[in-house]
């Protein structure tokens, strides 16, 4: 239990470290001053940090001033903090533009270099097995297909089911994007990928990924993917493989799924050279995958839903959610859009290079974000709270009543925050040990109640 004292136009954020997406209960009771018990309570703030946040603004983007306090970096004037429906700019400022690179954090502007040239394969080129998974209501399932190489680059080849005009279109569009910018792209921020089959190329393959009964996927289509296994021990029928849906329209968001999958396996070919070969914890995978697809496409509609249902219920999506968790909705869906958030936001005053070497190092996910950071992850968690609640009025906020008891729940690594209080009082708060609560109260401008604009 604890008690924290709060004083007019203060407010608290609440966050649970606990990394297991576990659901916790937080139990809390406002007494106002202007009860006698109120100022009998035995305060115990041990475990509360203080920041002193002046919204000077209630737009969606707003300059606050440096956060101070125990586990908080200073800045040293004010910086511009973003919310998660400007995303797309968070990411954009934490990284290079959008630009080809030919070697690791150094970026050199576009230039006018024709992609290369696509040729669309005749009926008698190629073929070759693969093992393609089918998302399905119940699963994954695979099945061995025999597919034709419809065309290909200089450095990617493009396998289909269909053979029509329709698949040709996709196939090229896929070539060109590829070989003139995303390959370049992600490489020179994650790594390079690996040739595992040894074929020279690249391979794409373009068939169905899902049935059309309501799949097990946590409520998204499946779009594409990558598999660790084709690339770390590619077999007869593995290699450096991305899955694409046939389906998939040619716009910009083709070049959003391109970046993400791409990115997995920029990730997955690090292992290839790796001698511990530790995989990436899912969630920062994704987060990461997400985090370059965003750059690439701020707009993109692979993670607009999750976004909108992350804003309007934050308690209940976590950042960390671990491999092993039934719940193949909550890994899937609007817990990417937190995690996207949460590294755009540690990478967000770090050098490009920065997510290689959370790719390329070693131990769990939060050991490489503290390694790469030099902060801990509860300073990184409270800094990503810190940084959403102040850039405006987009985010959900419960309201403290004198001796009522409030129940809020959060969902592991998860935030909540309360409106600033009316007047000054005891908080008293109440959580099971293993919810790790993270307690931060947001100091009022002034004892002026509306500091934190609702």
């Amino acid at each position: 239990m604890q008690h924290v004292k709060l004083s007019a136009g203060d407010a608290v954020m609440l966050g649970s470290l606990d990394r297991t997406a576990k659901r916790h209960q937080v139990t809390l009771t406002w007494i106002s001053a202007e009860s006698s018990s109120a100022t009998q309570a035995s305060c115990d703030e041990s475990d509360v940090v203080r920041s002193p946040m002046h919204v000077r603004s209630a737009a969606t983007r707003l300059k606050v001033s440096s956060t101070s306090g125990k586990g908080l970096s200073i800045s040293d004037g004010p910086t511009v903090l973003l919310d998660s429906r400007t995303v797309p700019d968070a990411i954009s400022a934490a990284g290079a533009p959008f630009v080809e690179s030919t070697e690791m954090g150094k970026a050199e502007a576009p230039n006018n270099r024709q992609p290369s040239p696509f040729v669309r394969s005749a009926s008698a080129d190629r073929r070759r097995r693969f093992t393609v998974p089918l998302f399905t209501a119940v699963g994954v399932s695979d099945r061995t297909l025999l597919l034709h190489e419809i065309g290909h680059g200089d450095h990617v080849r493009v396998y289909a089911s269909a053979r029509n005009n329709s698949a040709a279109k996709l196939a090229r569009a896929v070539v060109e994007r590829l070989e003139r910018r995303l390959i370049r792209f992600v490489e020179t921020r994650v790594g390079a990928l690996a040739d595992a089959d040894r074929d020279g190329y690249l391979t794409v393959v373009l068939s169905q990924l899902e049935t059309r009964e309501p799949v097990h996927t946590g409520g998204e289509p499946v779009r594409g993917c990558v598999r660790a296994a084709d690339v770390l021990a590619p077999g007869d029928f593995g290699g450096d493989i991305i899955y694409l849906s046939e389906t998939l329209p040619v716009d910009e968001e083709l070049d959003a799924i391109l970046a993400h999958e791409v990115t997995h396996l920029a990730i997955f070919s690090r292992l290839c050279t790796s001698a511990e070969r530790t995989q990436l914890p899912g969630w920062l995978n994704e987060a990461v995958a997400h985090y370059v697809e965003c750059q690439v496409n701020p707009g993109s509609r692979n993670m607009a839903t999750r976004l909108a249902t992350f804003r309007r219920r934050p308690a209940d999506f976590p950042v960390v959610v671990p491999d092993h968790h039934a719940s193949l909705s909550l890994r899937r869906g609007p817990s990417r859009a937190a995690g996207c958030l949460f590294i755009s936001s540690v990478l967000l005053r770090l050098p490009q290079r920065a997510v290689h070497d959370v790719v390329a190092g070693s131990g769990g996910a939060v050991q490489r974000l503290e390694h790469v950071t030099g902060r801990s992850f509860g300073e990184l968690f409270r800094d990503w709270g810190l940084q959403m609640i102040a850039a405006g009025d987009n985010l959900p906020r419960w309201e403290v009543m004198d001796r009522q008891e409030f129940v809020q729940l959060l969902t592991g690594t998860a935030l909540s925050w309360s409106d600033p209080v009316r007047s000054d009082g005891m908080l008293t708060i109440m959580s099971a040990g293993d919810c790790r609560l993270q307690v931060t109260v947001l100091s009022g401008d002034g004892g002026r109640p509306g500091t934190l604009q609702k």
